[in-house]
């Protein structure tokens, strides 16, 4: 199936490419449109010396992204309603349990998640759910033994996701990109639907102010770190005021500090806010002449 917009035509059913950028926050916003088979996938890991801004321009993003739909943003993971029920009735539902059965696990788990209108959606969405599930599969097989009720839990889990987050990101306007912002920490099955999202079109944004190693996130994204971290604080709420030192302020600054630092100079009105008493001299009648015509000084007093 193809698309026509401003004079490009592409494939919206084929895979996409990872898109750079050097300001994700804005280019990530001018993705508006289907235009082309590549996405943003990337990491902001750490924090920036100037906090409050970065703060804000997270704030001002995803304001912004609210107002344009297709979008969802993860802050304490991804909510998963209790699957216990229908995992039974997946597992009930083969009479060999074993993992011979592995695709029909996950072809039932999909087909449960979602009635599609459009065939060659349905087509394109299911093939990438397949890939993603053996994919989980596969890395998870070359370091623990997978059992057949993993596979099922793995598949409910996904066809859940599937089911609660196709509607808002893929059918509010279909001639926009869907956004998707994780916040925080993240488990390795958010990863995989993260990636499974991507495969299917999403622009995705993962950011977190702690250094944390994902290497299967690393494997899928673009990572960007900056030098500081600190502990995840919580999304912010509101726009934060952040004064700025002009021109003036900052010529002031590196005078005082060329002429007042280790001296003994005193800067102008450097006294003004401090408490002076004047404290007479007790002195004999024969000193009077010889302190006459000496200076005055300011003391500490004793």
């Amino acid at each position: 199936m193809f698309n026509f917009k401003e004079g490009v035509y592409f494939d919206m059913y084929s895979s996409f490419k990872l898109k750079e950028t050097n300001n994700i926050f804005q280019d990530m916003l001018l993705s508006s449109y289907i235009n082309t088979n590549e996405r943003f996938f990337y990491q902001l890991i750490g924090i920036p010396e100037n906090k409050q801004e970065y703060m804000n321009e997270l704030f001002i993003f995803n304001k912004k992204l609210e107002s344009n739909k297709n979008y969802i943003k993860f802050e304490d993971g991804i909510p998963l309603n209790n699957i216990s029920q229908l995992v039974l009735e997946i597992r009930n539902a083969f009479k060999f349990k074993d993992l011979t059965q592995k695709d029909f696990v996950f072809d039932k788990c999909f087909n449960f998640s979602k009635n599609f209108s459009d065939k060659e959606k349905k087509k394109f969405i299911k093939k990438n759910f397949i890939s993603i599930c053996n994919k989980w599969y596969n890395d998870t097989n070359k370091l623990k033994a997978v059992t057949f009720d993993m596979v099922v839990n793995f598949g409910v889990k996904f066809g859940t996701w599937l089911n609660s987050f196709y509607e808002k990101l893929f059918l509010v306007n279909e001639n926009i990109i869907p956004k998707v912002l994780f916040y925080g920490d993240i488990k390795e099955h958010e990863i995989y639907f993260l990636e499974f999202l991507f495969n299917c079109g999403c622009d995705i944004l993962y950011v977190n102010t702690e250094k944390k190693d994902y290497l299967k996130l690393d494997q899928i994204s673009i990572k960007k770190m900056f030098e500081q971290q600190e502990l995840l604080p919580p999304f912010p709420k509101e726009e934060v005021i952040i004064p700025h030192e002009t021109n003036g302020l900052k010529a002031q600054k590196e005078v005082e500090d060329m002429y007042y630092s280790n001296s003994d100079l005193l800067k102008p009105h450097q006294l003004q806010k401090h408490k002076l008493e004047t404290v007479p001299l007790k002195f004999s009648y024969e000193e009077l002449f010889s302190l006459w015509n000496t200076d005055g000084n300011i003391r500490p007093r004793i």
